[in-house]
């Protein structure tokens, strides 16, 4: 067990490059899912998966009507009744004691204790829930558990597993759907948002959109973010949607500065455009800089701060002139769990009965801040991204001693926000010298690399082998046409060159892979038997085999530095 992560994925320094059949590292640090347990290197023994049709178009498509939520009118004091006892419940692995949302709302780490220690229940007694208000959740994908069911739109799939349409847009991994609860989950039939019986997340009106780039072990090439990221700032109104908030818990080691990395110009052109971008500082402690792309100061960088929550954890980069603006509670988070997901299957200790499970990082604080971010535009919808930052920023409690990173006050932001009156415009279209984002994308990459076939993908090329051309990139993302219909960077992201055999001619630093094909991924021995939520069936949700097939799970697991040589090893689930 580790103090500061209980539950991650972890490679020591100088192991090599873990080669999932098809897809190599690009690693994730930030996410942290609290575990005593550790888990000990696993080997592949399945089959291939089969691929027999073609993804959908990206239009996004509401899976089911948003539940509405009636906000109560006054946060109830803590109960003084005998709470039940808890309830054994069965198991695929024998009984386990199932514990209530009301004995655990006075656990730290409980959203009840969160959403109070930031006066967010403030906001929902006058109403304020966050509804109007659609998040972006860029990340391994959200799953349909209860308390986010029949609140997600689902947009594009980015990820490798996009040609298995039983896991299309769904989480497979864990991570995703842990950040989707706490920033906006709420379960079905809440009256009352401070019912300590039930789930309920920082911002319960808002609704999710599923922008899923990662896959179902956290493997994912920057470039696959940034192709998120553009997506959701081009299709930030469509069909209803209101996306005023990106959530984004990974990062990289890039080696440019800010104003030239193209995953620091994505998240500032989405801000630009009227987007409040949160982003992970990282988790590799505080010796170690902010990541990509927190690094730029013209969106949030996430924080995270202990069970006291008035202490930064000691896992929270923060080295370097760039610091963290602002610290949210991180540690040992009871969000809801995706059983059998890559994380769940390794970590059942991490498990809070049947539905939660402790995530500790500074991916979690990033959840927060976004929902939280979300309850203002919410209640201030003509604040620019500017105005909710600041104040965000100078509302709140110093809590790291270095005038630096203040913890979030919702009830004293909402006053500095009364004060300023509306902003001109959401956007900010003023563009000083550039062009930005211009940089290499190898850099960008911090060092960390997907790997197929022995081959790694490195240099100047996207993961569809494309050439890149960071001027002509950096343009289109600003005048919102890096996408054309299901082509981005001049390929299809829903045609044949991703769901076919192979991708479509393409290769990695010259190795073609013309034998190479998305059927050809085998899923470690993974299989899909069948789970059901609430009489939902998920074609499968036991990852029961799937496994790092060179990657060592050390005894640490999920430690503060996450990788400890690099992050979502190069890049942060954070």
């Amino acid at each position: 067990m580790n103090a500061i992560f209980d539950l991650a994925v972890r490679r020591p320094l100088g192991a090599r490059a873990r080669t999932l059949t098809l897809a190599g590292l690009t690693l994730v640090a930030g996410m942290g899912i609290s575990s005593a347990a550790s888990a000990g290197k696993q080997s592949p023994n399945g089959a291939a998966g089969q691929v027999t049709t073609t993804t959908a178009a990206p239009d996004p498509s509401t899976t089911t009507a948003p539940s509405t939520v009636a906000p109560s009118t006054t946060v109830a004091p803590p109960t003084t009744t005998v709470k039940a006892p808890p309830t054994t419940v069965a198991s695929p692995k024998g009984a386990v004691t199932e514990p209530s949302l009301e004995s655990l709302s006075s656990d730290p780490g409980s959203l009840f204790a969160v959403t109070q220690a930031i006066h967010a229940q403030d906001l929902w007694s006058t109403g304020v829930t966050g509804a109007g208000v659609d998040i972006a959740i860029i990340d391994t994908g959200v799953a349909p558990v209860p308390g986010l069911a029949g609140k997600i739109i689902n947009g594009p799939d980015l990820s490798l597993d996009v040609p298995f349409t039983s896991i299309r847009s769904v989480d497979a991994f864990g991570h995703g759907t842990h950040l989707a609860s706490i920033a906006a989950g709420v379960d079905p039939g809440t009256r009352s948002l401070d019912d300590r019986t039930k789930f309920v997340g920082v911002a319960p009106g808002s609704r999710i959109v599923n922008v899923r780039v990662g896959s179902f072990d956290g493997a994912v090439d920057v470039s696959q973010v940034i192709a998120g990221i553009d997506w959701v700032v081009q299709h930030r109104n469509d069909n209803g949607m209101n996306i005023r908030v990106i959530n984004l818990a990974y990062g990289t080691q890039s080696t440019l500065p800010y104003w030239d990395d193209p995953l620091s110009w994505a998240v500032e052109t989405a801000w630009r455009k009227g987007i409040v971008v949160v982003a992970a500082a990282g988790n590799a402690g505080t010796a170690s800089a902010v990541t990509m792309p927190a690094v730029n100061p013209r969106i949030i960088a996430a924080g995270a701060v202990d069970q006291t929550l008035s202490t930064p954890t000691v896992f929270t980069s923060s080295a370097g002139l760039r610091k963290p603006d602002l610290f949210a509670p991180g540690a040992h988070i009871l969000g809801l769990r995706v059983p059998g997901s890559f994380v769940d299957s390794r970590f059942p200790n991490a498990r809070v009965g049947s539905r939660l499970v402790r995530g500790t990082g500074t991916s979690q604080a990033t959840a927060v801040i976004a929902g939280a971010a979300a309850l203002l535009v919410s209640k201030f919808p003509a604040a620019s991204p500017d105005q909710i930052r600041s104040a965000l920023i100078f509302s709140g409690t110093d809590v790291s001693g270095n005038n630096y990173g203040n913890f979030i006050q919702l009830d004293k932001a909402v006053a500095k926000l009364t004060e300023w009156g509306p902003a001109k415009s959401i956007e900010d279209n003023l563009i000083l010298g550039g062009p930005f984002g211009t940089g290499s994308l190898e850099a960008a990459r911090g060092g960390q690399h997907l790997v197929a076939n022995g081959i790694p993908l490195t240099g100047e090329i996207d993961i569809m082998g494309k050439p890149w051309n960071g001027k002509a990139w950096s343009a289109a993302t600003w005048n919102g046409a890096s996408w054309t219909g299901g082509s981005w960077n001049g390929s299809s992201w829903t045609g044949a060159s991703w769901t076919g055999l192979n991708w479509a001619g393409a290769s990695w630093t010259g190795a073609s892979w013309t034998g190479a094909s998305w059927t050809s991924i085998a899923f470690a021995g993974a299989s899909w038997t069948g789970a059901s939520w609430t009489g939902a069936s998920w074609t499968g949700a036991s990852w029961t085999g799937a496994s790092w097939t060179g990657a060592s799970w050390t005894g640490a697991s999920w430690t503060g530095a996450s990788w400890t040589g690099a992050s979502w090893l190069g890049a942060f689930w954070g």
